[in-house]
């Protein structure tokens, strides 16, 4: 009985002190969020660090407000649709960096097409 009542004390002195420190319902963390126009053009890389392309288009699901896809310019005549839980955003390359389903991804649908022509994209070319 006695270390029940110390754990519920326990937890009764956590509780009182992490929700001191909590915003209210509701509250948004602005260091969070970013603009979606703020993405646009970000680079997009692949899991072993090669550049795979930018970000040219970002769809949005307009019932849910759920970022669906993004659409990666990989050269200048091609394009691959890219489902926006495929990639993460990586702060230390201020860009994405593709999860291996997203590098399998674009390497199915780059082969699907041809993408020899153009090299990779290069800064402020898009």
């Amino acid at each position: 009985m006695r270390v029940r009542d110390a754990g519920y004390l326990l937890v009764w002195i956590m509780h009182d002190y992490s929700q001191a420190n909590l915003p209210g319902p509701g509250a948004v963390f602005v260091n969070d969020v970013i603009s979606l126009t703020d993405l646009v053009h970000k680079y997009v890389y692949a899991p072993s660090g090669k550049q795979e392309g930018a970000i040219e288009n970002i769809m949005v699901d307009p019932a849910s407000g759920i970022v669906r896809f993004a659409s990666i310019k990989v050269n200048r005549r091609m394009s691959i649709l890219m489902p926006w839980a495929a990639m993460v955003f990586n702060k230390s390359k201020n860009g994405f960096v593709l999860t291996h389903r997203g590098e399998a991804i674009m390497r199915r649908r780059g082969s699907n097409q041809d993408a020899t022509a153009d090299p990779a994209i290069a800064p402020g070319t898009l």
